[in-house]
């Protein structure tokens, strides 16, 4: 089990595949795992943080368009630095179909932190929290539709049972909750 979690977790680096195998020369050590957990936990404090200050800054007065042009100009200046200094050129793009497909993530993306500021503006914050992070159930259905991934019976039902634990979190007074008593 732990191998075939290694597996599905850790890159491959130039068709060189990280395992846990006993005897193996490879990537996974304790220190490449415990600074993964370490950027994981950054990450979700950096999220907090930002979810904080973006409650702070409508509270405020400051739009949620105003809120998101200020990060946007922050987050191209921290890529780009971060890009350059790993020697990484930020503006490189192979070809035409690649960068629309960039272009398409970024917009959607946008939009999203958009309606996710707006949200915290006029919502409590652990509600416009949860209803943000419903955003693979989406994900999954509109890659079913559009992209024909699969989306089964069985992560249909799932995927129901997930909505419903959100509307009990969101509306706690729902008729679900008067439903299943």
């Amino acid at each position: 089990m732990a191998s075939e979690f290694t597996r599905l977790t850790l890159p491959s680096v130039a068709g060189y595949h990280a395992t846990a195998a006993a005897g193996s020369a490879g990537l996974t050590t304790q220190r490449t795992r415990r600074k993964g957990l370490g950027l994981a936990g950054l990450s979700a404090v950096a999220f907090a943080a930002m979810t904080l200050l973006v409650r702070m800054l409508s509270d405020q007065g400051f739009t949620a368009l105003q809120i998101m042009a200020w990060r946007s100009i922050v987050q191209t200046l921290a890529a780009t630095a971060t890009c350059l200094a790993m020697g990484v050129r930020p503006l490189h793009v192979t070809g035409w179909k690649t960068f629309r497909w960039v272009l398409v993530r970024a917009v959607c993306g946008g939009l999203g932190h958009l309606l996710y500021y707006a949200a915290l503006g006029g919502l409590p914050m652990g509600v416009a929290t949860v209803l943000f992070f419903t955003n693979p159930l989406w994900t999954a259905l509109v890659a079913s539709r559009a992209l024909g991934e699969a989306f089964d019976r069985r992560a249909q039902r799932l995927s129901l049972a997930c909505l419903a634990g959100i509307a009990l979190v969101v509306v706690p007074s729902s008729p679900l909750v008067l439903l299943l008593g």
